[in-house]
């Protein structure tokens, strides 16, 4: 994906669309994880940093896919099942190989 990163004042544009509700987890990346990496929502990790609230995806991917939760790679949704696949309820790995600057969102 591009270099398109995501202001966090934008996060507050993402919330303000639904209910008001949703929590807004961050995870910043401070190296480059290749396709199939796995990220954790709950904590920092190897080469990306946690911020915001500690959420969790859901026990089972048929749940994920059909959930709320929607996650975004420098400002682009990405298609769970084919972009973003649960790994385990707090982690999930992306099939996009991503650099230092760019930042996940994910709304829940």
């Amino acid at each position: 994906m591009g270099k398109k990163v995501i202001p966090r004042t934008l996060s507050s544009s993402f919330a303000s669309q639904g209910s008001g509700s949703e929590n807004l987890t961050y995870l910043t990346i401070t190296g480059t994880n290749v396709s199939g990496f796995i990220y954790d929502v709950t904590q920092s990790g190897v080469n990306y940093t946690h911020s915001g609230k500690k959420i969790y995806l859901h026990s089972t991917a048929d749940i994920f896919n059909l959930s709320e939760i929607k996650i975004y790679l420098n400002g682009t949704m990405l298609k769970k099942g084919v972009n973003v696949v649960l790994a385990s309820p707090s982690t999930f790995t992306l099939n996009e190989t991503v650099d230092n600057g760019d930042e996940i969102i994910i709304i829940s």
